[in-house]
């Protein structure tokens, strides 16, 4: 059977791509490798969102005048109730795929040509081949055994304390979130000011309010390296060491464009992502690239975004 689009990824890019392409009356594919719903759904914004909300209600007790407030948090449970509410979620994407006519493969596929992809042993061929496989942390050579979005938001415990490498939206969400539950956190950024490229107004008043809860910030700091002994030793450029039961790394995330044969259709590139025109089609005649592996913003709502235009333009 030839597919209108076979797209390669479910994240929020890939699985809004199959449903519009659904609603246009046109038949899609897709193929995704991990979980249907990407990193945001399993991964990033939903339980983020989640512990987020749990902070903040443990938070409005604690400074409300009047009220001695305690809570026991048995994070086993939480994650329980968390990964029930993401399965519900995931659950009904990919039943909207397929209540419009979509199809879902899960496997790692693997692009022949153009016009094909290779899955799970067996070869798809479609009209239009649509590349949606989203970004994933960078890591740094050297500093091995930290943890990132993925391992600190199924965090079977709240740490006593928590460095968190990168001052980015990302370290600041999480590290906020871990101070409220009591955690001690200390943010290292390399750049002058946390929150790179943000207004300095409104970093500022995210500061003073990090500092309310008091949570270490350092700022001009570089990590020289990272060491494992009865908890972790970070070592930094201008001779300070820190340490903490854990250490996150939130300093960016970086286009997935390796692993799925990219190189065999050889789209021009912008720098580290995949270079498409206003269409979100790439330099390959009938192949579009979505989300995060085609540019900046690399966000969810960016990727909903681009899918409504590539679908669109494939219908």
């Amino acid at each position: 059977m030839e597919y209108d689009a076979i797209i390669l990824g479910g994240g929020p890019a890939g699985y809004s791509a199959a449903i519009r392409l659904g609603q246009n009356g046109k038949k899609a594919l897709m193929i995704e490798a991990d979980k249907v719903g990407g990193e945001c759904l399993n991964y990033g914004c939903i339980p983020s969102k989640a512990i987020i909300e749990m902070a903040d209600a443990m938070m409005y007790l604690k400074e409300m005048p009047g009220v001695t407030y305690s809570a026991a948090i048995d994070m086993k449970k939480w994650q329980e109730w968390k990964w029930g509410m993401i399965n519900k979620l995931t659950s009904g994407v990919e039943k909207l795929v397929t209540a419009y006519g979509g199809e879902v493969i899960k496997g790692k596929g693997e692009i022949e040509s153009n016009s094909s992809i290779r899955v799970n042993n067996e070869t798809f061929s479609a009209r239009n081949l649509v590349i949606a496989t989203g970004s994933s942390p960078v890591r740094i050579k050297g500093i091995e055994e930290v943890l990132y979005n993925k391992e600190i938001l199924d965090i079977d415990h709240i740490p006593k304390s928590l460095i968190i490498i990168g001052g980015g939206y990302i370290g600041v969400e999480l590290g906020t979130a871990f101070a409220k539950l009591g955690s001690e956190v200390t943010i290292v950024e390399m750049m002058p000011n946390i929150l790179p490229g943000t207004d300095a107004d409104l970093t500022r008043y995210v500061e003073r309010r990090m500092t309310t809860l008091g949570i270490k910030i350092y700022v001009g700091a570089k990590v020289e390296s990272v060491s494992k002994e009865n908890g972790f030793r970070v070592s930094l450029t201008n001779g300070n060491v820190l340490s903490s039961e854990l250490v996150v790394m939130t300093v960016g995330r970086q286009p997935n464009t390796q692993g799925f044969g990219l190189e065999k259709i050889n789209p021009q590139m912008d720098g580290r992502f995949i270079k498409t025109d206003r269409r979100k089609m790439t330099s390959v005649d009938n192949v579009y690239a979505i989300g995060d592996v085609s540019g900046q913003p690399m966000l969810a709502h960016k990727a909903f975004y681009d899918a409504g235009i590539a679908a669109d333009n494939i219908s």
